[in-house]
């Protein structure tokens, strides 16, 4: 028998006018029909008193035991970017173009999420040239504002999150209240590896802003009104692929880089498609 999985991830809100959500309020006729003659109900991918990113969700959702085989966001991000990586000798991080004063207080996480794919990829390939880092490292645009870093040697992925709206709590990333100040990366251990690579995201963070914040993408943003693009936050390390079982007659559809890793390390035929 077939079946058809619609994951729509991030769709509550709260009520506004007229005391409904948006999805109260919009015509949606095939969805509509799914809930109608579908199955449907409550889960809570970790437990009730946490709140998932959609790594960690939409793993659990597929039958996988998040404890057991999740491995941070970072991988996942940076395979459905089409990054190549094999063994431990990396850690990736998913990230965001955000927005922040001279003074590192934080406007927008997402660089108020006008900023284009276009503008977004014309960034990156300056920081890629520009930063100087001890080791190889790859920092690519995905969609809009968001990105992937690869840090490429002998390092841990036990190091905090930069994004402030987000805490590493073991390998997942859980969200929290809003913090208006970045907070610079951590080592979540004493050892050297972690220290030093606490150090050197600290370092790509730091240069980000000092390139960016004077880039002429950003002065064209600025006249538009627009909030700049000036400043790269890091999250969610990860430092392997994750081995789970395969759903080889399974397909996803899906635009979005987490999901497409996800998807290929769970060993689904890939359909995708970009956002206009």
């Amino acid at each position: 028998m077939k079946n058809i999985f619609v994951i729509i991830d991030g769709a509550s809100d709260k009520p506004g006018f007229g005391y409904k959500t948006p999805y109260q309020r919009a015509i949606k006729r095939n969805l509509d029909y799914f809930a109608l003659n579908g199955k449907t109900g409550m889960h809570y991918p970790i437990d009730s008193k946490t709140a998932p990113e959609s790594d960690v969700a939409i793993t659990a959702l597929l039958g996988y035991d998040p404890y057991r085989y999740f491995v941070g966001r970072g991988p996942l991000e940076a395979l459905g970017a089409g990054m190549k990586l094999k063994g431990k000798n990396f850690v990736a991080f998913r990230c965001n173009f955000a927005t922040v004063s001279d003074k590192y207080k934080l406007f927008d996480r997402r660089a108020g999420r006008t900023l284009t794919t276009d503008e977004a990829k014309e960034l990156a390939d300056y920081l890629n040239k520009k930063i100087a880092l001890p080791v190889p490292f790859k920092f690519i645009s995905t969609t809009e504002h968001r990105g992937v870093l690869v840090l490429f040697g002998r390092l841990s992925d036990n190091v905090s999150n930069v994004d402030p709206a987000y805490e590493r709590k073991g390998k997942f990333g859980v969200a929290r209240l809003f913090a208006q100040k970045l907070e610079f990366c951590k080592a979540l251990d004493k050892s050297a590896l972690a220290k030093k690579t606490a150090n050197i995201v600290n370092m790509f963070v730091h240069q980000s802003h000092l390139l960016l914040d004077i880039h002429p993408v950003n002065d064209v943003r600025r006249k538009r009104k627009l909030k700049a693009a000036n400043i790269v936050l890091v999250r969610d390390a990860g430092n392997k692929l994750p081995e789970t079982p395969k759903k080889k007659r399974w397909a996803a559809i899906t635009g979005m880089p987490l999901e497409k890793g996800i998807s290929s390390a769970a060993g689904m035929k890939v359909l995708s498609f970009e956002y206009l």
